[in-house]
């Protein structure tokens, strides 16, 4: 099988239907993913072994063979003619290679195409200090945190490093010069590239994702000593965002950690996507945890409980929870309100809230004198 060829052909195919997701399986034909439906290339008879073992040598380079063998999963991206860059991963299912390839953005999008809360813009222009961008797998938070970095590439002149596994959006220098380092083509580890980091000068610092302890202290470390720091967690809300955090540590820690993020971090988003009410496609809705004192001093109490209602309370300073998030887009008509619902972390208090029963109101001054 030429290989390179396939995968375009399905690519072109996919593209012309509007998909997102190519699934590739031995002794099946491909399917994709498009109108929110997962469909079938009927005109493409069922994938051989040999057929997937040619498609996963021209997706692979040395590094990326090696971890398929050790952890039977490996994340990658590539380009092919057209398409741009996209994103696969190539894994075993019952002792077969299967392969999932994403499709990215050619372009990197702007916060307007994305629709982005200008809080974000905000913070992502900021000298120094910590932004987390939280959600599951394939929730468009690499794509937002690229976004940010792109808005400083505009209008800002720094030297930005990434630090990624793999890289998904190529950056072109404008104001800022970007260095882009790939987790197995220029560096083995996301801790080994970030030892090195400091020696580079950034003012920048793009982590692809936190993964451990290890990890999480070097983008601490480098927000501590004056650089702005943007990564990603896998983590569903923002609430989970710390607790996904602190369990890298030894519960004695935790406490010291709280306190050095009441100090370095400047922003906590947790997104999901939600599929559009017209056409096909998806939108993102963000919760939003913006740094002021009064969660400063929640995060040094270890008061966590309460962070979902300074976030219900705190428009002002740009937060949001999900459910307002939600309910704001659906008021806009860009989600239905089955989808809405289904979003929810919190249907039921979104039901009381759509009927007018205020949730969880209780007013700043009140959160900080409860308890």
């Amino acid at each position: 099988m030429d290989a390179s060829k396939f995968l375009k052909f399905c690519l072109d195919q996919m593209a012309a239907q509007k998909g997102t997701d190519l699934y590739l399986q031995t002794d099946s034909p491909p399917f994709f993913r498009g109108s929110n439906q997962l469909k079938k290339f009927n005109d493409i008879s069922a994938l051989s072994s040999a057929d997937m073992s040619d498609i996963s040598r021209f997706l692979m380079n040395p590094h990326h063979t090696k971890l398929l063998l050790e952890e039977k999963s490996v994340d990658l991206s590539f380009v092919i003619e057209g398409h741009g860059r996209l994103r696969a991963n190539i894994f075993y299912q019952q002792g077969e290679l299967g392969c999932v390839i994403r499709v990215a953005w050619k372009e990197i999008p702007s916060f307007e195409e994305l629709r982005i809360p200008p809080t974000l813009k905000k913070w992502a222009l900021a000298e120094r200090g910590l932004i987390i961008i939280a959600g599951a797998a394939s929730s468009g938070k690499s794509t937002t945190a690229n976004a940010m970095i792109e808005i400083i590439n505009q209008n800002m002149e720094k030297h930005i490093i990434t630090v990624e596994d793999p890289v998904e959006f190529a950056h072109t220098n404008k104001k800022s010069l970007i260095n882009q380092r790939e987790i197995g083509q220029d560096a083995p580890s996301f801790v080994n590239a970030l030892r090195y980091a400091a020696r580079q000068a950034p003012d920048v610092i793009f982590i692809g994702e936190i993964r451990d302890a290890e990890t999480f202290s070097s983008a601490l470390s480098a927000s501590e000593i004056g650089r702005l720091v943007i990564t990603t967690v896998h983590a569903r809300n923002v609430m989970h965002v710390f607790e996904r955090l602190l369990s890298f540590f030894p519960s004695n820690e935790r406490p010291r950690i709280l306190v050095d993020m009441s100090y370095h971090l400047n922003l906590v988003v947790s997104q999901r996507l939600v599929p559009v009410a017209k056409g096909d496609g998806y939108l993102p809705a963000f919760e939003i945890l913006v740094m002021n004192a009064l969660v400063a001093d929640m995060l040094r109490q270890q008061r966590l409980d309460k962070l979902t209602q300074v976030m219900q309370s705190g428009g002002a300073d740009g937060m949001q929870t999900l459910n307002q998030s939600l309910v704001k887009m659906k008021d806009e008509k860009l989600i239905t309100e089955l989808e809405m619902y289904r979003a929810s972390d919190k249907p039921h208090e979104l039901s009381l809230s759509m009927r007018g029963i205020k949730v969880g109101g209780q007013d700043v001054k009140r959160i900080i004198d409860s308890d």
